[in-house]
């Protein structure tokens, strides 16, 4: 028996030499973290359009005895600017004689690249561009000198905006061509001067025209003498001083193209190079920036993951939008499909997608930009997936460095609570007071520690847990 025992005694001693942790359930430890909060930040400029103006144009070429102006070279150069007018502008181009021949029918064309908008005789007068400068042939020879090409100007005008040819809202511009001057008023056959009222009762006349076709610009230009230059010159002065009576009588937008000339909308034929003829007036219109306006801004073409509350919505003139301020600043519309964006020119530029809706001076007009600054919105996780089942009375959790304990009610308020496996299991929650599950669901499979109150933890957050094993 001692023999037996003096056995046992090694064996006994050799157990209790061992390291106690080769015998020991070995923890766990598991760590995890949760996704960033997404910021995203993108700018839009406002859009424009560059349009072809309506530009009605009045060409009234001398037909005199002299007909100095009805040759080669300024047929040339009137199909040169027909050219470059209807490359440009939405035009009508009337050409007319300056002086109306007794007994004669005075012919009156039209070129144009569109017959929208004509109606009555209008049609009629249409002619092919590519033939309109021969046609200038077809005038009449006045006998004499004898013209008044102020009021033939004003009276073809007045009587062609009923049929469409002069239109409202547009750039009307008179051209007068002669080597003479205007002779319309009492005893100008005797060259006496005009009285001196004259060209401030045409002015009158001009202003109610003008006022009626409410445009944006109108010119009297004249291609004249400035001086007695040559046989059958006459120096000009009505049509000259016209012609800038009328230009500087703009208030509204006024014209700058001839700032610096001493005659404006004047040029002088003598010495003109003919081929240079219409300079002046193709330098003086340009195509209009019709500016966009817009009462609405697209965010993104995604459903959701925006959280509204957060948007921030800057002018890059530095101007912070107000949200839910339906004054100057914006609300949020949510998804909309096929939404205008455009308000001016016209209704336009749709788009679908998530979008806010813009108010007073909170609308964007071009030039301006608006930079929109979102975010995702907060996760909420309601619970912490563990990779194996744990022993409960080991388990020590950290959420963002701070020990988290079990959950026990009354004496917890919040903390984590255990409750097994789950091959499915939803980690998203509606938030710390409402844990309800949240969508689109996040689902894991694993053993599950399950929040409670600011136990819950949200984006950017790390945690640890430390647990044993259970044994089965």
């Amino acid at each position: 028996m001692l023999a037996r025992l003096m056995i046992f005694i090694p064996m006994i001693l050799l157990l209790f030499a061992c390291q106690k942790d080769e015998f020991a359930i070995k923890k766990s430890g598991q760590t995890g973290s949760s996704s960033p909060i997404m910021h995203n930040s993108q700018s839009r400029c406002a859009n424009y359009t560059l349009v072809k103006p309506p530009v009605d144009f009045l060409f009234l070429w001398d037909n005199s005895s002299s007909q100095l102006f009805i040759n080669p070279t300024t047929k040339a150069a009137l199909n040169n600017v027909i050219n470059l007018i209807s490359s440009q502008f939405d035009y009508h181009l009337v050409l007319a004689p300056l002086v109306e021949v007794s007994g004669t029918t005075s012919p009156t064309y039209l070129v144009t690249d569109s017959p929208n908008g004509l109606s009555g005789n209008a049609s009629s007068m249409i002619v092919p561009k590519d033939q309109a400068a021969n046609l200038l042939d077809t005038f009449p020879g006045a006998v004499g000198s004898y013209e008044e090409g102020i009021d033939r100007a004003y009276h073809l005008i007045d009587s062609n905006r009923s049929n469409g040819i002069f239109r409202s809202g547009g750039y009307t511009i008179v051209v007068v061509m002669s080597n003479g001057d205007d002779s319309s008023f009492p005893g100008a056959s005797n060259f006496t001067p005009p009285p001196q009222n004259f060209l401030p009762y045409k002015l009158q006349l001009y202003d109610n025209l003008k006022t009626t076709l409410n445009g944006q610009m109108f010119r009297f230009m004249s291609m004249v003498a400035h001086s007695a230059c040559g046989a059958g010159y006459k120096q000009n002065d009505l049509y000259k001083n016209f012609s800038q009576m009328i230009y500087a009588n703009h208030t509204v937008n006024p014209p700058t193209d001839q700032f610096g000339r001493a005659t404006p909308d004047s040029w002088d034929i003598c010495g003109m190079d003919f081929t240079h003829l219409f300079d002046g007036i193709n330098n003086a219109i340009q195509a209009q920036v019709v500016n966009h306006i817009y009462d609405h801004w697209p965010i993104t073409t995604n459903l959701g993951e925006i959280d509204f509350d957060q948007i921030i919505v800057t002018k890059n003139t530095g101007q912070v939008l107000q949200k839910d301020d339906a004054v100057n600043g914006f609300t949020v519309e949510g998804y909309l499909t096929n939404q205008n964006t455009r308000v001016l020119p016209t209704p336009g530029e749709p788009f679908s997608g998530q979008m806010i809706k813009l108010y007073g001076a909170g609308k964007v007009t071009y030039p301006e930009c608006l930079n929109i600054t979102t975010q995702t919105p907060a996760d909420f996780y309601g619970y912490i997936p563990l990779s194996t089942k744990p022993l409960v009375t080991t388990i020590n959790l950290e959420v963002n460095g701070v020990t988290i304990p079990k959950y026990d009610p009354p004496q917890t308020t919040f903390g984590w609570e255990y409750i097994g496996h789950s091959n499915s299991q939803n980690i998203l929650v509606i938030s710390p007071t409402n844990p309800s599950p949240d969508y689109p669901a996040l689902n894991k499979t694993g053993y599950f520690l399950k929040l409670h109150g600011s136990a819950i933890y949200s984006n950017n957050s790390n945690y640890q847990v430390n647990y044993d094993p259970a044994s089965n």
